[in-house]
């Protein structure tokens, strides 16, 4: 990002602060995006819950599991607040580094939405990560 002046990095996990909301000050322009690229075997999915197609997600989560860079990351959020960025899903999802099904573990990731302070359907966003992370793992 850059105001004419100078330049800066910021990492996604500051940069996103809430549902189409970001940390640019009026004079900066965004020059650019990097994002590491996955390994061929990398797996990744989205799952958004809402009532209707079409509608704006009450929950949404995004996983990706790559073994042979040993990144196992997900994105849990929806237009409440920052999204909480889990740099290593295997606190919250058990089986991630073997190949077969993958499980939440709802203590972990219920301690995660409280310290988060997520809105009172955690259970959604729960729903939608556990729900991610099965079909990028299908």
């Amino acid at each position: 990002m850059t105001d004419g002046s100078r330049a800066r990095r910021v990492p996604v996990e500051r940069f996103v602060t809430g549902a189409f909301e970001v940390m640019l000050e009026p004079a900066e322009l965004l020059q650019g995006i990097r994002i590491p690229r996955p390994s061929r075997a990398a797996r990744c999915a989205y799952y958004k819950v809402c009532r209707k197609a079409g509608e704006f997600a009450l929950a949404s989560a995004a996983v990706l599991f790559d073994r042979e860079r040993d990144r196992f990351r997900a994105v849990i959020g929806a237009t409440q607040g920052r999204p909480i960025v889990v740099e290593d899903a295997r606190s919250i999802l058990r089986g991630v580094a073997q190949p077969g099904a993958v499980e939440l573990d709802t203590t972990a990731a219920g301690a995660l939405l409280r310290r988060a302070q997520l809105p009172a359907n955690a259970r959604l966003y729960a729903t939608a990560l556990a729900r991610a992370a099965a079909q990028a793992m299908a």
